[in-house]
């Protein structure tokens, strides 16, 4: 029993020296990269729509904006897009969302409710 718990001991002290072996050399190995604000892009998601086919005043069809540094992304164009974004482009101050700021645009297929916001 004796030489059983020093082996399990052996080895718990191997894996602790593994580790530390481990975070010495990635300490050695890795140099600290300091990053420009201005260099990284600032990627957001807008939820502009999350209606259904079936009309519904309070909510406006499916759309969704990735806004990356200063352009969007729309994907789908439901109906009440171009209101969506111009308020989100005011209220959220996402000048990538004003009118003119829509300019790529993918539909994720042809149905009408993602369509009509064209």
């Amino acid at each position: 029993m004796l030489s059983g718990e020093l082996m399990e001991k052996g080895l718990r002290l191997n894996a602790s020296r593994m580790i530390f072996l481990v975070g010495i050399i990635i300490g050695f190995t890795v140099s600290p990269v300091r990053l420009d604000a201005q260099a990284i892009p600032r990627t957001r998601l807008v939820l502009l729509g999350t209606g259904t086919p079936n009309a519904d005043p309070e909510r406006s069809g499916p759309a969704t904006a990735v806004v990356v540094d200063d352009r969007a992304y729309l994907i789908d164009a439901g109906p009440g897009i171009v209101r969506r974004a111009a308020l989100a482009a005011r209220e959220k101050d996402m000048s990538a969302l004003s009118v003119s700021g829509l300019n790529h645009v993918f539909i994720t297929h042809l149905h009408s409710d993602h369509t009509v916001g064209l």
